[in-house]
C-alpha cells in the first residue's frame, strides 16, 4: 500500500528515503497485527507529522499536533484524583491576535500569567462547545520573545447572548448567589448572576470584593460555553449603582446548579404536606419542584417563585423553592395545557405519566417508617447506615408498591402527602391508631386496600440495578376500563 505511505511522507514534509523505509516497516508491522490500513496511516501520521502552526481562531477542535504563540491570560492549578492518584492540573486561558481559548497541562509550567509562550506539539479538543489547547509536557511550552498584539476588545453583551457568543465580554449583572471554594490554596468564587434577559453560572478566580445581591460591571469576562462566565484575575470588576433587574426565568430556561433565581411557571400535580411538592411548566418543559415554605397557590395557578435553586434529582432537575411565591396573571402561561401524554411503563423514562394497576404491596417499605432525623434514611432495627443507633427517630408514612400496565411493571413510591391523600388519613391519625393497637403494622391493612385498582400516576422514572422505580409526584384513580385492562395484565402473566 505505497500510496498510504506516500501520504504519510507528504504530511511529514520529508523526502528522506531512510525515513520512508522506517515508516514503511512500521506500517507493514501494524498491518500484520491486523490494524486496518487507514487506522495504521492515522497512527503514523500522528507520530511523524509536523506540528501545524495555527492561530487560535483557526483551531478546529480535533487537531493532534499544533504549534501556536499566545499570551497567557490566566494560570490556575487544582488538585484532582486520577486513577486513584492525586495529581495537579494547571489550566487557564490564552490570547492571541485572533481570539481566546482555554488550555490545560499536567506538568508544572515554566511560565506565569502575562507571559508570551510558544506551544509545540499540542493537541486540540472541544470541551463544552469551546476549543481547548492540551499541552503535553512542560518542555512543549517555552517563554517566547515574539511580539503579538493580543485581541483584548470585550464586547458588551446581555446574558441571553452567552447562549451563542464565545470570547471576551463586558457584562452588567446582579449577583444572585455566590460561594467561595478553596482548592490547593486557591480560592474560587462560584455562583449565579442575572439580568433582564436571563441567568448564568459564574466563576471569579480571585476575590474582587463583590457579594450576593451586588450589581456589578465586569470588563474582560470570558464566555466559553452557554450560560457560563469565567472571570480571571486580569478582568476588571466593580460594583455599580445601576438598577439591574433580574427577570424571572421560565422553566425551559433554567440550568442545573442555578441558585438564588426567580422562576415563573404554571403549577400542576400538586401535593401538600410538610412541604409542598408538584410540577411546574411553561408549556415547553416541565420539572418537579419542592417548596420549603408555606404556600397559598393551587394547581393550575401561575406563580413567580423567588430564591430558587436547581439541583439534580434522580434522572432530572428539580427546582427547590426557598423564598416566597406569588400568584400572577399571565395569559400565555394560563393557556398552557396541563394534560400529560400517557406513556407505557416499558417506554417511560425521566418525567412521565402512566396508567396501570397497583398489583402488589412491598410491606417492608410501606406504612409507618422510622427515619434518621439527620439524613432522612429509613432505619433498620433503629440503626442508620450513616449515623448508627438513633434514639429519637422521625416517624414517616410511605407506600411502596408495584404498578403494572400490561407492558411492564415498576416499583412505585408514594411520599407522605400522596399516601395520606390516597389512604384518607393523616400520619398523626395513623400514629394514634398504631398506639391503641400496640402494633405499628396495623397501618398495612389500609395500604392493602389500594391494590387491584386502576391509577393514573405521574413522577420520575429511575432505572438502575434495582430495576425500574417510579418516584411519584401525583396519583389519582384512573378512568380505565377495569375489566379490559385487568384481562390484558393477566394475559401478560400467563
Amino acid at each position: 500500500m505505497p500510496d498510504l505511505v506516500d501520504n504519510i511522507m507528504e504530511a511529514v514534509g520529508s523526502k528522506d528515503t531512510s525515513l520512508r523505509e522506517k515508516i514503511k516497516r512500521e506500517f507493514d508491522s501494524l498491518i500484520a497485527y491486523g490494524v486496518p490500513p487507514e487506522q495504521a496511516k492515522d497512527t503514523l501520521m500522528k507520530k511523524y507529522a509536523r506540528s501545524m502552526e495555527k492561530k487560535i481562531a483557526d483551531l478546529s477542535g480535533d487537531e493532534s499536533r499544533v504549534s501556536l504563540v499566545a499570551r497567557v491570560a490566566s494560570l490556575n492549578e487544582r488538585e484532582v484524583t486520577a486513577k486513584g492518584e492525586k495529581k495537579k492540573v494547571y489550566f487557564g486561558f490564552l490570547d492571541d491576535e485572533t481570539g481566546h481559548c482555554s488550555y490545560s497541562m499536567w506538568q508544572e509550567p515554566n511560565f506565569k500569567a502575562g507571559d508570551t509562550i510558544r506551544i509545540s506539539n499540542a493537541y486540540i479538543t472541544t470541551w463544552n462547545e469551546s476549543k481547548r489547547v492540551n499541552i503535553r509536557s512542560a518542555q512543549d511550552a517555552s517563554i517566547s520573545q515574539e511580539m503579538i498584539e493580543v485581541k483584548r476588545e470585550a464586547r458588551a453583551i446581555k446574558i441571553r447572548e452567552t447562549e451563542t457568543y464565545r470570547g471576551r465580554a463586558k457584562i452588567v449583572c446582579r449577583i444572585m448567589a455566590l460561594r467561595d471554594f478553596e482548592n490547593s490554596g486557591i480560592k474560587v468564587f462560584r455562583g449565579t448572576v442575572g439580568d433582564d434577559t436571563g441567568c448564568a453560572l459564574i466563576s471569579f478566580w480571585k476575590d474582587f470584593g463583590v457579594r450576593e445581591n451586588d450589581a456589578v460591571e465586569i470588563n474582560g469576562a470570558t464566555v466559553t460555553q452557554s450560560y457560563s462566565i469565567s472571570v480571571s484575575e486580569s478582568a476588571e470588576v466593580r460594583k455599580t449603582q445601576s438598577d439591574v433587574k433580574v427577570s424571572p426565568l421560565r422553566v425551559s430556561q433554567v440550568q442545573l446548579n442555578f441558585r438564588g433565581i426567580p422562576v415563573v411557571g404554571r403549577v400542576f400535580s400538586l401535593a401538600k404536606g410538610g412541604t409542598t411538592r408538584g410540577m411546574i411548566t411553561d408549556g415547553k418543559k416541565a420539572l418537579p419542584f419542592v417548596s420549603w415554605k408555606s404556600s397559598e397557590f393551587e394547581e393550575g395557578d401561575v406563580i413567580i417563585a423567588k430564591d430558587c435553586n436547581v439541583r439534580q434529582y434522580l434522572s432530572t432537575m428539580r427546582i427547590d423553592i426557598n423564598g416566597e411565591t406569588e400568584r400572577i396573571r399571565d395569559p400565555e402561561l394560563e393557556s398552557v395545557v396541563l394534560e400529560e401524554r400517557v406513556s407505557s411503563i416499558a417506554e417511560a423514562e425521566g418525567m412521565a405519566t402512566v396508567e396501570g394497576f397497583i398489583i402488589d404491596l412491598k410491606k417492608d417499605g410501606s406504612g409507618l417508617l422510622r427515619r434518621c432525623p439527620q439524613c432522612n434514611r429509613v432505619l433498620t432495627d433503629m440503626r442508620c447506615q450513616l449515623h448508627g443507633t438513633v434514639t429519637e427517630p422521625r416517624i414517616d408514612l410511605r407506600i411502596k408498591a408495584v404498578i403494572d400496565d400490561g407492558s411492564d411493571s415498576s416499583t412505585i413510591i408514594l411520599n407522605r402527602a400522596l399516601s395520606e391523600n390516597l389512604l384518607g388519613k393523616t400520619l398523626e391519625e395513623y400514629i394514634e391508631v398504631a398506639k391503641r393497637a400496640l402494633n405499628p403494622d396495623i397501618v398495612l391493612d389500609d395500604c392493602e386496600k389500594i391494590l387491584f385498582r386502576p391509577y393514573r400516576t405521574k413522577g420520575i422514572f429511575r432505572n438502575d440495578e434495582f430495576g425500574k422505580t417510579l418516584i411519584a409526584t401525583g396519583i389519582d384513580l384512573a378512568g380505565t376500563n377495569v375489566s379490559e385492562e385487568a384481562e390484558k395484565i393477566l394475559e401478560a402473566y400467563q
